[in-house]
């Protein structure tokens, strides 16, 4: 596995992109594409605060004063907001880390590897915990008691957003 930050950093923006196209389709389930991709712009950022900008020559950007505002952000602006972390750091970032040193660059791109992966973890795990997973009957039957109209031709997921919509407590996630 490439451990060199620039290819370990060009790897991450590919899949922060993939993460951002999912957000553009209709989610099954319990799948939670934004909050996917807020773990993985949380990690990102993270590992972007801690390992590799105490090794550049000057300072960017404080990552993480933008985490702080990426855990804040409606799902709506999440989106724009990788893409706008992926420009700036591919427009600033990768050429200053390209003067770096090449065994520099692969501790650099192992230290971020670690750190993102434990990040994401902890950050998906922590917010595991306020995820309830109601089966489809048991949704069925809160928004019956919402009184949500065409509630039996719902999906499971439908029958989630309806009732988050109908500002159910129990909704879950």
């Amino acid at each position: 596995m490439a451990s060199d930050i620039l290819i370990v950093l060009r790897s991450e923006h590919r899949q922060l992109r993939l993460a951002t196209e999912r957000c553009s389709r209709t989610a099954r389930g319990l799948e939670d594409p934004f909050g996917d991709l807020r773990a993985a712009l949380l990690g990102h950022l993270e590992a972007m605060a801690l390992e590799v900008n105490p090794a550049l020559p000057e300072n960017i950007d404080d990552w993480l004063s933008r985490q702080d505002r990426v855990r804040s952000l409606p799902n709506t602006q999440l989106v724009s907001a990788a893409e706008a972390t992926i420009g700036l750091e591919r427009d600033q970032l990768l050429p200053l880390l390209q003067e770096l040193s090449v065994p520099a660059r692969r501790r650099l791109g192992r230290a971020f590897r670690i750190r993102r992966e434990a990040s994401v973890r902890a950050h998906i795990q922590a917010t595991a915990g306020r995820r309830s997973v109601a089966s489809q009957s048991e949704l069925y039957e809160l928004a019956r008691q919402a009184g949500i109209h065409r509630r039996s031709r719902m999906t499971k997921a439908e029958l989630h957003r309806a009732l988050r919509t109908a500002g159910h407590q129990d909704a879950g996630a």
